[in-house]
């Protein structure tokens, strides 16, 4: 099953293959195969396809952090690096920007800033290069994320679960 989200005019899909789940005997011998492409109109087009890039231990990792994020439980700046160099999140709570000191007033109405989730892909050219390209996940794509790992894991599936069915039927699940 992939998933694909409109990411701002950068559409990404990404898929997930072969997640076992783990326990401390084999957390970190246990990869996932992974398919991903990032694409925009003429100027983008980057994508790996069948490759060992994320641990079943990672995807049970992201559950967990997405889950934190969007319940609120988080409250600073989370950056979680997987062990393969391909992928990095950043995960970002809710903020008051009445108490950040780079803001002199907030208006009542715009004193909260929504969480987001800054998936940064980096570049490969023969080998890992200092070049990447972040985009950004508001609430909504984050759920959509969840859920998806959600059914990669056995957690949520097609067949029981309506949150699934629904985004099936959008086509941002396939």
């Amino acid at each position: 099953m992939w998933i694909k989200l409109n990411l701002d005019g950068i559409v990404l899909s990404f898929r997930v293959k072969r997640y076992i789940k783990t326990d401390n005997s084999n957390w970190d011998t246990t990869w996932c195969c992974v398919d991903f492409c990032l694409e925009s109109k003429s100027w983008l087009k980057y994508e790996v396809r069948n490759d060992e890039i994320l641990l079943a231990s990672e995807i049970d990792s992201l559950i967990g952090m997405l889950e934190n994020l969007l319940s609120d439980r988080q409250t600073e700046q989370i950056e979680y690096q997987c062990i393969e160099p391909d992928f990095s999140f950043v995960f970002n709570p809710k903020k008051d920007l009445s108490l950040d000191p780079n803001y002199e007033y907030v208006s009542p109405e715009d004193r909260f800033v929504d969480i987001d989730l800054q998936w940064k892909v980096f570049f490969w050219n023969g080998g890992l290069t200092d070049n990447y390209i972040s985009v950004t996940l508001n609430r909504t794509e984050i759920e959509y994320f969840l859920v998806y790992l959600k059914v990669i894991a056995g957690d949520l599936s097609e067949e029981n679960d309506d949150i699934v069915k629904q985004l099936i039927k959008k086509n941002i699940l396939y």
